[in-house]
């Protein structure tokens, strides 16, 4: 092996220092800046002894019991319970919550100038588009036959309650008024008839002075100036503790609102002609000022707004929205800041993060970015998409704890998953093949710096170990008329060597090796569809080494165009296929045609008809290593018809059918036997359906509302046989695969399957909206063949092969053919636990061959498992496997999982991995650790991604078998 340049002991005193400081070392990060008035999209915390959370109707329900405080800004309001409602209205153009608010005993409310107010019950509704953080003991038991939810009820019914609606312009009071705006470029003209959005504001106080055809108005405490309708995204509010109105006599074609304010109740006229109207055309802003339009809000020390143009400066901002889809709020703080227009901003010294604190632990530095919000709206301003966000930047770096890590001159990016290009970063050592190392993921288009084209997604993986570097690129799209994905890696292999296992040791390898995977789908007109496969592997090994899961489960590596047509119940294909890879054994198609007809009516509707035909010119290429030469192109015709008789004796259906099919292909040096199979089956279908209504079943444990009670029994028989026109053979393996259908095996197969499938449905749901689920699935199949040949029999041994029996009643002829009984269950026991279960009993032998069994419980937000067993007679195998995951506080995770063999070999344990999570300030870090006791190996990571990338699963490495797994 070649050493790596950095020792083993380095490596590991590093990833020990990493575990230390990022599971159970203190943040040491604080925040900066002052509290701002009570707004309606700032956050709301809520705490008490003990939360129970549960649905009600189209509303979320919280009961809190025992010392109940909710915080909103500088707003406080507390008592011994309290229940809330809160629900989202259907129709408001941006994410927002109604919450309804019932507080009993020793109510205290604090408000923003930090008077108290006391109350024996407070009811109260709230406006709120930011986020709920609950603090406590939270539960989902509903508690809406409690004592308290009840005289809450009772209370919202009978009483009108108090509002805090800060987003809505309060009504006119001491020291307020509404006066006309000046019009907005691109808005109506003077000459037209449509109306300015008028401005509503108020203040403690003010004082005023007249220079020319200004007025400058100088106002003083909890200012606070919105713009606009309400239901609109153009919808504005400006705030701050002191500022400058700005306003003009200005002829314009509205109604004149004379300049009033209203000061202890007494009317005091300005300076300036009487009747004479103004229009305020900018505002100066100091002190605690924020700038809030729809999901996006600025905060600075001042600011200056210019209504006539929707243009604004603002020093030292900070500028915050959030990815509805991620729901984390992406910040952006800046020496300088203009507003351009209602949608869009420019920043100097930028620093992008998704960190609520001043000094973030990582954040994308600019000098200079401008940011676009591309939502779109109708002309009334009413959102009709979700948010999308757009920036482009110069001169870049991406920070980590303020030092610089990477650079770039140009960029642009989105807001949809989050702005940093690196999405996850492991370290830790991969067993012995690999060693210690690091695995990186990374955001393909914020590393060109591209926008993300709608429907696209890409990354980047840059993977160190000791054994050698990889990388690779993925992209994966999908559109109205397109979709697909694409893969792309390099390995270079310093070790020479693949291990698998005892058995498979030192196998030479290259040392530059490659894969190339394109899958794409293309729907065109006239019901065409269109799909091209391309896969170039470089060795036979590689795929098994660096892609385990999808070696084992994985579609077939294929290079291919196939096209399709199909409508109603007929459908036309066309197959090109070549064998790129020299050391798989496949069937090439140059081309092949099918045709498909699918329960065509036939004799006045009596009859039923079936058929799939393929013609093409085929060639078999064998593996590299089985040293058989390739055989020449040869046309192939394979034509299967069926016709089916269904008859309604009663309640019972009875389905005789008929099936015939045809395999002929030329002979060549490689085929030098049977060139024509003749297969004939006849057959009888019989089922029905019986059910039974009960609707006296109620039970809670269960989670049981009525029961439906449905059997379906079915039989079906068939005999067939088969006729070769030779019996010579076939040079080449018996085993190809696609080859199969094309040797001189002989089928006189014949046989009887039983079935009884049963389902017990009841109603679940919100009550007026339940739903209709299978509470228990139970099916019970049994078959019995007859003529079997030798082909599931061992040649050697005599014994047939570890197949299960299996019964196909759509195609008998497909059938494993072992006389057995087959049994699955599926029960849910709520919509939170699940039962499920199957078994095979072999009648040959006598004996339970397989049997499954699992328990599948989710009690989130804290736990959730699976416990399950598997018994396979022919491996003398009964493994139990548990994975756990739970929720040990708001900062740590745990994830287990355990699977033990407790007859292969003696006993032993087949595989164990442990993790641990971390939550930071919005990114998080996990640690990991797997053993596999097939290769007698220890592995362990340490994985730190950012907030917003659900994506990202942790666990083992990603070239483990139990890793992250490819998309096939």
């Amino acid at each position: 092996m070649t050493e790596h340049p950095v020792s083993k002991f380095v490596w590991i005193g590093i990833v020990t220092a990493m575990i230390v400081a990022i599971l159970f070392c203190p943040n040491y990060i604080s925040a900066t800046g002052k509290k701002s008035k009570v707004l309606v999209s700032q956050d709301i915390y809520i705490r008490g002894d003990r939360i129970n959370t549960f649905a009600q109707g189209d509303e979320s329900v919280s009961t809190v019991v025992g010392n109940f405080h909710l915080v909103i800004g500088r707003r406080e309001i507390s008592g011994n319970e309290a229940v809330i409602w809160i629900s989202q209205p259907p129709a408001a153009p941006q994410i927002r919550h109604d919450l309804t608010i019932y507080v009993r005993g020793d109510v205290r409310i604090l408000d923003s100038g930090g008077g108290v107010t006391t109350e024996d019950v407070l009811l109260v509704t709230i406006q709120h588009s930011g986020q709920l953080v609950a603090k406590g003991e939270v539960s989902t038991e509903s508690l809406s036959q409690s004592p308290l939810y009840q005289r809450a009820l009772e209370a919202r019914r009978t009483e009108a309650p108090d509002t805090i609606n800060p987003v809505v312009a309060p009504e006119p009071v001491q020291g307020e008024t509404t006066i006309e705006s000046a019009p907005v470029p691109g808005e109506a003209k003077p000459e037209e008839t449509a109306q300015p959005a008028s401005i509503n504001f108020h203040f403690d106080s003010f004082s005023s002075t007249v220079r020319g055809s200004r007025r400058y108005t100088i106002a003083h405490g909890n200012v606070y100036l919105s713009r606009g309708a309400v239901d609109s995204q153009e919808f504005i509010e400006l705030t701050g503790q002191t500022a400058v109105l700005i306003s003009e006599k200005r002829p314009v074609r509205q109604v004149n609102v004379p300049w009033a304010l209203k000061t202890a109740g007494v009317a005091t006229d300005l300076p300036g002609p009487k009747g004479v109207p103004e229009t305020l055309t900018g505002i100066y802003l100091e002190g605690d000022v924020v700038i809030r339009r729809g999901e996006q809000m600025m905060r600075s020390p001042a600011a200056y707004y210019d209504l006539g143009s929707d243009r604004a400066l603002i020093i030292d901002p900070v500028f915050r929205t959030v990815q509805p889809r991620r729901d984390i709020p992406i910040y952006i703080r800046a020496d300088e800041a203009r507003v351009l227009s209602i949608r869009q901003w420019w920043f100097k010294k930028a620093r992008f993060t998704t960190s609520d604190f001043f000094s973030p632990s990582y954040h994308i530095a600019a000098s200079e970015a401008y940011v676009m919000d591309t939502t779109p709206y109708d002309e009334l301003g009413v959102r009709l998409g979700e948010q999308s966000i757009r920036a482009s930047y110069k001169h870049a770096t991406f920070n980590i704890n303020s030092i610089p890590i990477l650079y770039s001159p140009y960029g642009k990016t989105d807001f949809e998953q989050g702005h940093t290009a690196l999405r996850n970063i492991t370290v830790g050592r991969q067993g012995n093949d690999f060693g210690m190392g690091i695995e990186t993921d990374w955001h393909l288009f914020r590393m060109l710096g591209l926008i993300k084209p709608e429907g696209f997604s890409g990354r980047v993986e840059m993977d160190l170990y000791e054994r050698g570097f990889m990388k690779g690129v993925t992209l994966d799209y999908e559109r109205p008329t397109f979709s697909g994905y694409s893969r792309g890696f390099y390995v270079s292999d310093q070790e020479h060597k693949d291990d698998f296992g005892n058995n498979r040791k030192d196998i030479d390898a290259p040392e530059d090796r490659a894969r190339i995977l394109i899958r794409h789908k293309q729907f065109m007109p006239k019901d065409w569809q269109l799909q091209l496969e391309l896969s170039y592997i470089c060795d036979r090994n590689f795929l098994e080494q660096f892609f385990p899961s999808e070696f084992f489960a994985g579609k077939d590596q294929e290079t291919l165009a196939y096209a399709r047509k199909q409508k109603d119940n007929w459908a036309f294909t066309s197959l090109l296929k070549y064998r790129l890879n020299r050391f798989d054994t496949q069937i090439e198609s140059l081309p092949e045609f099918g045709l498909f007809l699918v329960g065509e009516p036939i004799a006045a509707d009596q009859l039923t008809f079936f058929s799939e035909t393929n013609i093409g010119l085929l060639r078999a290429r064998f593996d590299n290593a089985l040293k058989v030469s390739d055989s020449d192109y040869f046309p192939v015709v394979h034509s299967r018809h069926e016709i089916d008789w269904p008859v309604k004796l009663g309640p019972i259906n009875v389905t005789p059918y008929a099936t015939g099919r045809l395999n002929y292909f030329f002979e060549d040096k490689n085929f030098d036997g049977s060139n024509c199979r003749q297969y004939g089956q006849l057959g009888i279908r019989v089922n029905t359906h019986i059910w039974r209504i009960d609707n006296s079943v109620q039970s809670r444990i269960w989670d049981l509302n009525k029961i439906k009670h449905i059997v379906t029994p079915e039989v079906i028989g068939f005999i067939a046989d088969e006729v070769i026109s030779k019996e010579k053979g076939m040079v080449g393996p018996r085993d190809g695969g696609e080859l199969n259908m094309y040797t001189q095996d002989k089928d006189q197969l014949s046989g009887v399957a039983v079935g009884i499938h049963q389902r017990w449905q009841t109603k679940r749901g919100p009550l007026g909206a339940e739903e209709i689920v299978d509470w228990l699935r139970w099916d019970v199949d049994a078959a019995w063949f007859f003529n079997k040949n030798d082909k599931f029999v061992n040649q050697k041994t005599g014994k047939f092969s570890p197949s299960d029996g299996r019964f196909f009643f759509s195609r008998p002829e497909n059938s494993i053919p072992r006389d057995h009984i087959r049994t699955e269950v599926i029960m849910a026991l709520s919509d939170s636990t699940s039962f499920m279960a199957d078994a095979n009993y072999d009648l040959h032998t006598d004996s339970v061959r397989r049997v499954n069994a699992g328990l599948s419980v989710v009690r989130d937000p804290r736990f959730r498992y699976y416990l399950g067993a598997r018994y396979i007679k022919q491996g003398d195998s009964l493994a139990t496997t548990l994975g756990l995951k739970y929720k040990i506080s708001r900062k740590y995770t745990l994830d287990l999982f355990e699977q033990y063999d407790m007859k292969f070999d003696g006993g032993q344990n087949s595989a164990t991995s442990a993790t641990l999570t971390r939550k930071m300030e919005r990114w998080y870090a996990s640690f990991s650790l797997s053993y596999s006791a097939a290769d007698e190996e220890i592995s362990f990571f340490v994985t730190i991604w950012p907030q917003g990338i659900p994506e990202v699963r942790i666990g083992s490495g990603r070239l483990n078998l139990l890793g992250l797994s490819e998309k096939n």
